[in-house]
């Protein structure tokens, strides 16, 4: 018998950590999504305006927007980063 490859021990390992890490914030922005969409139908509700806390649901919807946004960029950069430590262990494994 004769084997093509290189043992899983001889290539740097991913880190399960960094994926986990995703998957609880892919998790936490799926979750503030929901809630966006429900804050978003009040202040969208015909005469919203006209709620007497108005002015503040605006404001909590935008701030929640901002923290939204930048975990959406956080989990962008932390899958870059996960996606090159597969490549990097993908080319390490291919290599004879």
């Amino acid at each position: 018998v004769q084997h093509f490859g290189r043992p899983l021990s001889d290539c740097p390992a991913t880190s399960t950590t960094l994926k986990n890490s995703i998957l609880k914030q892919e998790k936490d922005a799926a979750t503030m999504q929901t809630e966006l969409d429900k804050q978003k139908a009040v202040i969208s509700a015909p005469n919203a305006n006209a709620l007497p806390n108005y002015t503040q649901l605006v404001t909590d919807y935008n701030n929640l927007v901002k923290i939204y946004n930048a975990l959406i960029i956080e989990i962008k950069e932390k899958i870059n980063l996960y996606n090159k430590q597969i490549l990097i262990f993908n080319t390490c494994i291919g290599q004879k």
